[in-house]
């Protein structure tokens, strides 16, 4: 039997994030980006993706800051696949606005289609509620991510103005659009 095949047979975990996952969880946001977002037509070039400062301090403080401070405003998950980290999820409750944000979900593209992605949502549904409505940005042209939030409940595909996360060095921008997943009446 393959290390695949072994792998297989095991079951993903899923954790609250600590400080020992920052890195793995940058490193897997990159690896996802790097396989996702070039893109021709919006000239999007894999050097675009890699000069993105992943490694900046600055980034690494804000991932620690959210999961250090657990003020119950906001959350991120781990997937792990044994000891190693597979993919994540950062879910909001949006106290100034009448819903609640899914803000990241990505799995490593060798992962996906394991069901680790709806395990991470399920969890953060399960956080979040379902007395607001829930919101997601997603890059306009991921179509993957599109069907996948499509599935877990999400409507609609209104543009919006890029996120600062959506701006590159170079100063491309990548496209977004926001979907809705409507709380339960």
């Amino acid at each position: 039997m393959s290390d695949f095949e072994e792998r297989e047979k095991l079951p993903i975990q899923i954790f609250n994030a600590t400080l020992e996952d920052v890195a793995d969880i940058i490193a897997v946001q990159k690896e996802t980006w790097l396989s996702t977002y070039p893109n021709e037509e919006y000239g999007i070039t894999t050097e675009d993706i890699l000069s993105k400062d992943w490694d900046n301090p600055d980034r690494l403080a804000r991932w620690q800051k959210t999961i250090v401070e657990g003020d119950g405003t906001s959350q991120i998950w781990v997937a792990k696949d044994g000891e190693r980290v597979v993919g994540f999820c950062s879910a909001a409750r949006e106290g100034n606005r009448n819903r609640n944000r899914i803000r990241a979900i990505y799995v490593l593209p060798e992962c996906q289609g394991r069901g680790i992605g709806k395990q991470l949502m399920q969890k953060a549904f399960s956080w979040l509620g379902d007395e607001k409505d829930t919101a997601v940005a997603v890059v306009k042209y991921n179509a993957n991510a599109i069907d996948f939030y499509k599935k877990s409940g999400f409507q609609g595909e209104q543009e919006i103005p890029p996120s600062p996360a959506g701006q590159l060095p170079s100063g491309k921008l990548m496209p977004e659009i926001e979907m809705l997943k409507p709380r339960k009446d």
